[in-house]
């Protein structure tokens, strides 16, 4: 067993989290969730007890690396108003670009985004008629493939989001 002061606990989201990856490039992680959000989180390269009570974003800790807030990436501006029950905007997949310097998330609602790993949205994709439960960046990082429940999967040109087709 992983005790829990060996852990690294990263807490924020305030439902299910679906996926989660690290950045191939540097010490990010990022996360998405039925809380309608996806967050970036910075961990630092030394972990220790103190950061098991709060990590980035979480609750009080002694470790100042675990003071930073994560990036929260919104997918729904009406989080509040939102039915408990209603999942259209739950982040369902996310995926760094080969180079870690985008990420692309993927909504039950069917709507794809990049953003940057600052947070910045750079792209919306929104051809799928269903919910997005894949994505995969080319080994270049030009192109964006998508899969959704509604049967289709889509090849993205990721520097301007162009719909290259779909099978």
């Amino acid at each position: 067993w992983i005790q829990e002061k060996d852990a690294y606990i990263l807490k924020g989201h305030t439902a299910e989290v679906f996926q989660c990856a690290w950045n191939p490039k540097s010490s990010l992680i990022a996360s998405c969730s039925g809380d309608t959000t996806a967050r970036i989180w910075a961990v630092p390269s030394s972990l220790n007890a103190s950061n098991s009570t709060g990590g980035i974003g979480g609750a009080a800790s002694s470790n100042p690396a675990a003071t930073a807030p994560p990036l929260i990436l919104r997918h729904s501006k009406d989080v509040k108003d939102r039915d408990k029950d209603d999942k259209s905007s739950d982040v369902t997949t996310l995926e760094w670009s080969p180079d870690g310097k985008r990420l692309a998330t993927g909504c039950y609602d069917g709507a794809g985004r990049v953003w940057s790993e600052t947070g910045e949205l750079l792209l919306t994709l929104n051809e799928h008629k269903g919910p997005l439960f894949s994505f995969k960046w080319n080994k270049d990082g030009d192109r964006l493939l998508s899969g959704s429940v509604d049967k289709t999967s889509i090849v993205w040109d990721a520097s301007d989001g162009a719909f290259g087709g779909g099978w």
